[in-house]
């Protein structure tokens, strides 16, 4: 995305200017967007066999959890599918609430 078109995005009044909102907006919805995408890398740097899910081994190679140690909750408390794996949206259900109760 080009700047005219991120600084159209982020206008949402269309006024042709940004207010102080609407640039602290554009700039929280970029910083979740890198979030996202440095979340994702991670996710597919674990994912050692390819099949876009974390099993239990590739989920206890995790730094989160090998951190958590003998605390780290199992696999299966964030398996929302119950499939034993997580797919990318369970796991970024995992890292945002191991995150949160660290805080």
């Amino acid at each position: 995305i080009g700047p005219d078109a991120l600084f159209a995005h982020w206008d949402k009044d269309k006024n042709k200017a940004l207010s102080l909102d609407e640039f602290k907006a554009g700039l929280q919805e970029m910083q979740n967007a890198a979030a996202l995408r440095a979340l994702h890398d991670n996710f597919v740097a674990h994912d050692t066999n390819k099949n876009n899910v974390l099993d239990a081994t590739e989920y206890a190679n995790l730094d989160l959890i090998k951190k958590a140690g003998t605390t780290a909750p199992p696999l299966s408390a964030f398996d929302a599918d119950k499939n034993q794996g997580l797919d990318f949206k369970e796991y970024v259900g995992m890292v945002t609430k191991l995150v949160n109760d660290k805080h």
